[in-house]
């Protein structure tokens, strides 16, 4: 089609966040959500574009690009890199929680260990909740000519 471009925006498979799709806005406008292991793909006026991820009160941060008629541009949206450190993390709370309340344990110990997984939760739901996605373009994948699409924006 004359006078359109296409963004495809892929989701790898993850363990954390498995069952939330992630919602995917192009230019401050939601154009859809992304489940896990799914490639989103819609058509764009060619030019200046911004997108960006969001989960729940979580983003990734925002990418400007610019996309020329009938070109093809690939984005890959993900949680953090070190989702196992944050899965650990989590861990280690409830395991702490539920030896001190579970079998009455207080070790000060286990307070040393949950103490840094509490700081890197912490962190996410707070200061970091605009790095806890990532966005990038898949540079594996150079910009082609289109071939279908799902989406018109």
């Amino acid at each position: 089609m004359a006078g359109t471009a296409t963004i495809k925006v892929t989701r790898n498979d993850e363990s954390i966040n498995r069952f939330m799709a992630y919602g995917i806005y192009v230019d401050d406008k939601k154009i859809g959500a992304i489940p896990n292991e799914e490639t989103l793909q819609l058509k764009v006026a060619p030019g200046r574009h911004t997108i960006y991820a969001r989960l729940d009160w979580c983003y990734s941060p925002v990418l400007t690009f610019d996309v020329k008629e009938g070109e093809v541009r690939t984005f890959n949206v993900n949680s953090l890199k070190n989702t196992n450190l944050l899965m650990i993390a989590l861990f280690l709370v409830v395991l702490y929680n539920t030896l001190r309340f579970l079998f009455d344990v207080d070790n000060p110990r286990l307070i040393v260990l949950t103490f840094p997984a509490i700081l890197v939760l912490l962190y996410f739901l707070t200061l970091g909740r605009k790095k806890y996605l990532s966005l990038s373009e898949d540079k594996r994948k150079p910009a082609s000519k289109a071939v279908g699409t799902d989406i018109r924006l």
